[in-house]
């Protein structure tokens, strides 16, 4: 170079504090994000000619000098030219980023106005210290139940803990299908929580999606029966729903879809705990409960869930049910439980099966509430996971009853007025 500078000098664009750089480079970055264009030679040359020294000019200040160009351009009187109103509104919308970019980390960008939702807790901050375990991960509340709600619940073992807290603290919990013995030959697992109706527990999306089809009459299933034992039969859809024989099954097949479809219709507020990334798909494409029965193996093939998969379930689960109830919301959460077993263990330790099962659930999770104002996420999965302490029963699966409690009264401070 004849200044005595290399080529890697000059590729260097050097920024100070203010936004500005010797670099006209930079200048031509500025105006096309603020113009939209991609072609600047005519702008820089305009401005140029009326002596303005783009090159160390700041960009809030180059910003207000476009936007007055692309507003005096406009004959305010008669009907504007298209390249003016346009030039115009693409300086105000960069104007919009620029700002937000300027204070994205400020107090005044969170919901609630403090530190405490923007920056990860610290105790040792000196000027913001914050405790994770003394802290709460929301930042709004939504007050969607009261003494008169009619709530509903299914999903994971966690949702059975929230369906049993729900009954027991006096909450208008629907439930539309009760089985306390065997007289009839059909039963609920002895350890199981009597949830809203007798569809047992449903680790993954498909599954909700599915008795939702089954309720409405929208999809046909083939009509199973395991056997587990003397007198002990399953449906492998009903995870923990055992009958005595088929025509127990039978006799109970209409009733039980009567009293899905009724939860379905009564309900004010449904809440849906995903649990598990994986299922076993049926040959026919529906998806059971849980993992393979005895004798079911040679019908079954293990799937590995997708994000965009469990968008799909959630949302036509929630079209079909909002079709027949357009009142209806619906809250989200993840359970914090560990998966059980991985069918991925050639290629995956269960544990880092379960941290990606939970990933792609939280995002779909996050996908689904972020496009529908009617359903909600409760971060119950982050609350034991980051917030709680002492949490895990000797198992290091299930929670213990303290901690589940503190999830609950947690539910109560976001939805409950």
């Amino acid at each position: 170079m004849k200044d005595g500078t290399s080529d890697q000098e000059h590729e260097v664009i050097q920024i100070d504090a203010l936004g500005r750089s010797d670099s006209e480079n930079l200048t031509r970055a500025y105006i096309r994000m603020m113009l939209g264009r991609q072609d600047v030679d005519g702008v820089i040359e305009a401005l140029e000619n009326q002596s303005f020294d783009l090159v160390s000019m700041r960009p809030a200040d180059l910003l207000l000098l476009l936007r007055k160009i692309a507003h005096d351009q406009i004959n305010w009187q008669q009907h504007a030219s298209l390249a003016a109103i346009t030039n115009l509104r693409n300086t105000l919308e960069y104007e919009s980023r620029y700002t937000k970019a300027l204070f994205q980390y400020a107090p005044e960008n969170t919901a609630n106005g403090k530190m405490e939702s923007l920056f990860w807790p610290n105790p040792t901050h000196d000027r913001y210290p914050a405790d994770k375990y003394k802290t709460k991960p929301f930042v709004k509340k939504h007050a969607l139940i009261d003494s008169d709600t009619v709530i509903s619940s299914a999903g994971s073992c966690f949702a059975t803990q929230l369906a049993r807290a729900f009954q027991s603290r006096g909450y208008n919990y629907l439930v539309t299908e009760r089985l306390e013995n065997r007289d009839d030959g059909v039963w609920v697992d002895k350890g199981a929580i009597k949830g809203s109706a007798n569809f047992g527990t449903l680790f993954n999306t498909p599954s909700l999606l599915q008795i939702a089809q089954k309720a409405f009459g929208l999809r046909s299933f083939k009509k199973y029966l395991v056997e587990l034992g003397e007198d002990t039969y399953c449906d492998p859809y009903r995870e923990g729903v055992f009958f005595r024989n088929k025509e127990s099954f039978l006799a109970d097949y209409d009733h039980h879809v009567a009293a899905i479809r009724k939860l379905f219709l009564e309900s004010d507020v449904f809440v849906f705990t995903a649990g598990v990334n994986e299922c076993w798909e049926l040959e026919d494409g529906s998806v059971i409960s849980r993992n393979p029965r005895n004798g079911l193996h040679g019908l079954l093939s293990h799937k590995v869930l997708t994000v965009e998969q469990n968008i799909r379930c959630l949302e036509t689960f929630f079209e079909i049910v909002k079709r027949f109830n357009p009142g209806l919301k619906m809250i989200l959460t993840l359970s914090p439980i560990p998966i059980l077993a991985t069918g991925r263990a050639m290629t995956h330790h269960v544990i880092e099966a379960n941290t990606h099962s939970k990933a792609v659930l939280r995002v779909a999770l996050d996908s689904v509430v972020n496009k529908n104002k009617d359903i909600f996420y409760f971060p119950s999965y982050e609350y034991v996971t980051e917030c709680l302490t002492d949490v895990w029963k000797d198992d290091q699966r299930h929670l213990k009853q303290d901690a589940i409690d503190k999830v609950i009264t947690f539910f109560e401070e976001i939805f409950c007025s």
